[in-house]
């Protein structure tokens, strides 16, 4: 397997469907600069890796209970 075959790209619907969102949120995201993207002509593709970045930039901690 070459380098290529070793990047897990994802599209904008999978993206979605995992998350629990529409697919125009994801689309959103990357137009504010949110997320990380590659562009494609009219497609965008996701590394697997940004968008585990993108969750943990988001991640809240719990509080503790008094």
């Amino acid at each position: 397997m070459n380098e290529i075959g070793k990047i897990e790209i994802l599209k904008a619907g999978q993206i979605a469907k995992a998350l629990g969102v529409r697919e125009n949120t994801v689309y959103v995201w990357c137009k504010r600069g949110m997320i990380s993207h590659y562009r494609l002509g009219k497609c965008v593709r996701f590394k697997f890796k940004d968008v585990e970045e993108f969750l943990e930039k988001r991640r809240v901690e719990a509080r503790k209970m008094k």
